[in-house]
């Protein structure tokens, strides 16, 4: 690490490129964007779910009830995102880095499979 005064102030710099700072930076954000959509998607799954479940009307709790579940959904969601434990972001965060790994290279066209 350098340090550099401009324009009265110190500023330091590490010996890294920018470039290289940028692609962590990047690689970062996309780790947190991965992790988000696995939060979303097990959301939407938990709440599939249970719609597919029938409700009695007998013990059914009515908007508080519907209010908490989609709470513990959305919390469920979080934790288990966070874990990593299904490993969908993990997956998807490997499949996108790619992009990254080569500036130039662009993503697969529509209806094209990449293995």
């Amino acid at each position: 690490m350098t340090v550099e005064r401009i324009a009265g102030t110190t500023v330091a710099s590490r010996s890294q490129p920018v470039e290289g700072r940028d692609r962590e930076r990047s690689r970062l954000r996309l780790r947190e964007l991965c992790r988000e959509f696995e939060s979303l998607f097990l959301y939407r799954l938990l709440k599939e779910m249970r719609k597919a479940v029938p409700r009695s009307s007998l013990v059914h709790g009515g908007l508080a009830e519907d209010i908490f579940l989609d709470l513990r959904d959305q919390e469920l969601a979080r934790s288990s995102s966070r874990t990593g434990n299904l490993g969908l972001g993990e997956l998807l965060y490997e499949q996108l880095s790619r992009y990254l790994d080569e500036p130039g290279r662009k993503g697969p066209t529509p209806g094209e499979t990449q293995y």
